[in-house]
């Protein structure tokens, strides 16, 4: 399963979902409930550049030279 690691020592090129569940202390949660607290909890700020991305992607806002450079930031990956 592909996804994204902080650690790059640790990601793991390929494994089973059941291996994860034994690895992954999000997968281990049993409660719906305290799975979305926890990933909620670890939610960062919203990158400054969001809404603008956002309008670009909607067609709100033309793309142009200066909008294309809005996907070159941080990226900043929704739950750690």
């Amino acid at each position: 399963m592909p996804g994204h690691f902080s650690n790059e020592t640790a990601r793991p090129l390929v494994t089973t979902l059941g291996e994860l569940r034994t690895t992954n202390e999000l997968l281990v949660i049993d409660s719906e409930e305290a799975f979305v607290e926890r990933v909620v909890e670890s939610l960062g700020e919203t990158p400054a550049n969001y809404r603008r991305i956002k309008r670009v992607n909607w067609g709100l806002e033309p793309l142009s030279e200066e909008t294309a450079q809005l996907e070159l930031g941080p990226n900043n990956c929704a739950a750690t």
